[in-house]
């Protein structure tokens, strides 16, 4: 996730609210029921807590600069009405 945290800085986002972004997506874990028996927990590496609002935030994130790198080609990233 290091390409993350540096475009985030790109992005002029610093400071706490990158503290608290690394806390809420590092050194996460999970396990799993299976007829009332748990698994043992796992070490969760990639994506980000179901429900949570930042699924759209780190997708946007990710494909803000997509444009700057393309040549010969139009691309429109959000759809208008």
């Amino acid at each position: 996730m290091p390409y993350y945290w540096k475009k985030l800085e790109t992005m002029g986002v610093k400071g706490n609210i990158t503290k608290w972004l690394r806390s809420f997506l590092t050194d996460r874990q999970q396990q799993v029921a299976v007829n009332g028996v748990l698994s043992q927990m796992a070490p969760v590496k990639s994506g980000v807590p179901q429900a949570s609002v930042l699924g759209p935030f780190r997708f946007h994130v990710m494909i803000n600069d997509i444009d700057s790198s393309t040549i010969h080609s139009k691309i429109t990233c959000f759809a208008g009405v």
